[in-house]
């Protein structure tokens, strides 16, 4: 699993009225999550709709959703780093999704993980204290195992409640296919969470 690196709108303005002395922020309770990638990672010549999600074949920290149905061109398209930015492929267009990430939308929240046996993972006791500006998780994650239903994961967020909340962290440089018997979990050390 990979690094939580984004700051959500919601958990950059708390930070920022907590250090400005405006507003206390209250330490929650932190769940992490498992956000799909819909049409599995980088699909080639394959008909998109609108609203599906994926990752490119060489992980690159981003995820992309599709914002023009279409059908994906036989090649990769040089993927964009740039929040929001968008690349053609084949008739298909793909919009990189820091922003819907930020505010927390359908594209992220209609697309958590839903194979039967799933659920948020608190990070109660299972992440070290910060140290230059990052903390790794000592413990393993462990999440539900899949008892039926396949998902394919391209990103992890953390929120402040075991289902619905805010959103605090994001990040989208992974990829694992779920299927029946398959127990996702992050290794020690492998869940860092950092400030940007």
């Amino acid at each position: 699993m990979p690094a939580i690196a984004g700051l959500s709108s919601y958990l950059a303005d708390k930070l920022i009225d907590h250090s400005n002395g405006v507003s206390s922020y209250t330490m929650p309770t932190v769940y992490v999550a498992l956000i799909q990638a819909t049409a599995g990672q980088s699909p080639r010549s394959t008909a998109v709709t609108s609203g599906q999600t994926t990752v490119p074949a060489s992980l690159n920290g981003h995820m992309y959703r599709c914002s023009t149905a279409g059908t994906t061109g036989s090649g990769e398209p040089t993927w964009p780093t740039t929040s929001a930015g968008t690349v053609t492929d084949g008739t298909a267009v793909w919009t990189e999704m820091t922003p819907d990430f930020q505010a927390n939308n359908t594209h992220v929240t209609g697309n958590e993980c839903s194979y039967t046996g799933y659920a948020r993972v608190a990070l109660s006791g299972l992440m070290g204290s910060a140290s230059a500006g990052s903390a790794a998780n000592t413990s393993a994650v462990p999440f539900g195992a899949d008892t039926g239903g396949t998902n394919d994961v391209g990103a992890i967020c953390t929120y402040d409640a075991s289902s619905a909340g805010n959103l605090l962290k994001f990040c989208a440089p992974c990829f694992l296919a779920i299927g029946s018997g398959v127990t996702p979990s992050a290794a020690i050390g492998a869940l860092v969470t950092a400030m940007v």
